[in-house]
């Protein structure tokens, strides 16, 4: 198992191997409570004979831990049954499409999918040109992730196989999958568990990559604001309001274009300067114009 390497991520991986240290001496120490007022014996005692039950149920954890956290594709293998066997084989072929089937299984892993998981699936899809046809073999490989029977730890381990290769892209994936934890505004316990499987499976630092996520989204945050005020902005020179027809706008464009359109002033006894002033008005009204159709066609294809 690969240790985290960060400062942060250390003392992640520290508390929760204390975590499960206290949870077990404290379940010994109930048994003992319970074997001291059962029995005649003494807190002492009854201590010292709970204190080999913890180290068995120390040792029971980390079989079961070793059992269900095979350190190869290998030594999962051969815990596979048929079935599992079956699907794995649909994997195995070096296609970058196998981060879809991942992202279902962990979509799932902390129970129903949730529409606003959903929208973000949609948006990766979208993002990557999945329409059409392509869209509908992304939802079936999503649905075939989702639904298999291979654990998400096993996936991970055939993602790692198949697409260690190439970095760029196995970044550009884990950016799905925080984008996905997140799709709620917050994260599960459950998820952030399997985000923390991720970092360990691919070798990376958990925290970069948050850090990475966040940054990420801060930009897309600030895009979105400009964008914005550049449509609030397009509006206003045109004097329309959002709520009005296509139609509408369109008719008040040809208006205001027509009215200052090098032509129409070309022909009028106006000072130099009213031209030049002319020319940049026409040319902000086209770009407004331009840049609301733009912002509808956007939002009708969304």
């Amino acid at each position: 198992m690969q240790i985290p390497t960060s400062f942060k991520e250390q003392f992640a991986y520290i508390f929760r191997a204390l975590k499960t240290l206290s949870l077990t001496i404290g379940y010994a120490c109930v048994a003992a409570i319970l074997l001291a007022s059962l029995t005649k014996l003494s807190w002492e005692d009854a201590i010292y004979c709970t204190l080999p039950f913890s180290l068995l149920i120390l040792a029971a954890r980390k079989y079961i831990s070793g059992r269900s956290r095979p350190a190869s594709l290998r030594d999962a293998y051969t815990t596979w049954t048929d079935a599992q066997k079956a699907e794995a084989g649909r994997y195995l072929h070096g296609n970058p499409a196998i981060i879809i089937p991942l992202l279902g299984k962990f979509a799932k892993v902390d129970g129903p999918i949730t529409k606003s998981e959903i929208q973000a699936v949609e948006a990766i899809f979208k993002a990557n040109g999945s329409t059409g046809e392509a869209r509908k073999l992304a939802i079936m490989l999503f649905d075939m992730g989702k639904n298999g029977p291979l654990p998400f730890y096993h996936m991970l381990l055939i993602y790692k196989h198949t697409m260690t290769s190439d970095p760029a892209l196995v970044a550009c994936h884990i950016l799905y999958m925080f984008q996905l934890a997140y799709a709620d505004g917050t994260i599960s316990k459950l998820k952030r568990k399997a985000l923390w499987d991720t970092s360990v499976v691919l070798g990376f630092e958990y925290e970069s990559a948050f850090e990475g996520y966040v940054k990420m989204k801060q930009e897309e945050s600030t895009f979105s604001k400009r964008a914005t005020s550049r449509i609030e902005e397009a509006y206003r020179i045109l004097g329309c309001m959002a709520s009005e027809s296509d139609e509408k706008i369109k008719a008040t464009y040809r208006n205001l274009a027509k009215t200052f359109h090098p032509d129409t002033i070309a022909g009028k006894a106006l000072p130099s300067e009213f031209h030049a002033f002319a020319d940049e008005r026409f040319k902000q009204i086209r770009e407004a114009y331009e840049t609301i159709m733009a912002s509808r066609d956007c939002a009708a294809t969304a």
